[in-house]
């Protein structure tokens, strides 16, 4: 008999436990975060740029301080990509994408995509300072 009660004190214990009302799990908020490819600069205002070589050509997206995608605030630029053993190329000139949301060169960028990447994206107006960047590629 006292076998029987231990078990039965036991599976009461486990079943009480079972219901006590434990807090809900709080949803993670899911940060922002910068593409996982291509190069991630800083921007000296605030915000960041991502530089990526997809398919043959150069493109850069914006994103704001907190690391959320934003419309490309300048309208151009020039791209020069140094290969290390390879004859190289002039500048190749930066516009805005058909959405306004990037910067894209004319697709001329050939395999092997390493090298060094000097940038200069221009200011909406004369007086605007130019941004420059230069990097090895792929970081």
């Amino acid at each position: 008999m006292k076998h029987r009660s231990r078990s039965y004190l036991l599976s009461l214990c486990v079943a009480l436990g079972a219901l006590r009302s434990e807090p809900a799990a709080k949803p993670e908020e899911t940060k922002p975060e910068l593409p996982k490819t291509g190069v991630n600069l800083a921007r000296p205002a605030s915000g960041w740029i991502n530089v990526e070589v997809v398919g043959n050509r150069f493109v850069l997206s914006f994103f704001d301080a907190e690391k959320k995608p934003v419309a490309a605030d300048r309208p151009g630029g020039v791209v020069r990509y140094v290969y290390t053993a390879r004859e190289n190329k002039p500048p190749a000139p930066l516009a805005r994408s058909d959405d306004g949301l990037k910067l894209v060169t004319p697709a001329r960028v050939r395999p092997p995509h390493v090298f060094r990447v000097y940038i200069v994206l221009r200011g909406e107006r004369p007086e605007d300072a130019d941004e420059s960047y230069n990097f090895r590629y792929p970081g």
